[in-house]
């Protein structure tokens, strides 16, 4: 009777085939997973663009109160400048308003973060109202996240 060889492993070809395999998927998977970085940035950018909604709104609400669209109003203990009813344009504006952390800042009405490819493409903008019947808006541009 003759005896069966039985096989005990893989063989070189199999062994370099599940290697090329693997590395054609790592390939096709990596860019999308290397992309995370700009989705996060970009999210973070909006939550920032609406908490400076929020605190325009506020801010607002406690100005028609006042019934000064111009005087300072205290929020949260520290004095926001109003003008037209808005926070002003300034740091001691809608800079006061916000609490932002981690890689987000704001600078007389502009929130950066860090991190960003084309920083000057990657933000959000806070635009002053011009009047007490044209509200301030906020801008978001993300091209450079």
């Amino acid at each position: 009777m003759m005896a069966k060889n039985k096989q005990q492993g893989f063989t070189l070809i199999e062994l370099i085939m599940v290697i090329v395999i693997l590395g054609i998927l790592a390939a096709t998977a990596l860019p999308k997973f290397a992309d995370l970085g700009k989705d996060a940035r970009i999210a973070a950018l909006e939550s920032a663009e609406a908490a400076m909604k929020s605190a325009m709104a506020m801010t607002h609400g406690q100005s028609l109160i006042n019934g000064n669209p111009n005087a300072n109003i205290t929020v949260e203990g520290v004095a926001v400048r109003m003008i037209n009813g808005y926070p002003a344009k300034t740091t001691n504006g809608i800079d006061r308003t916000l609490n932002l952390s981690g890689d987000l800042s704001v600078r007389n009405g502009v929130i950066s973060i860090a991190g960003a490819a084309t920083p000057t493409r990657c933000l959000v903008t806070y635009n002053q109202a011009s009047s007490t019947t044209r509200p301030a808006t906020t801008s978001l541009i993300t091209t450079g996240c």
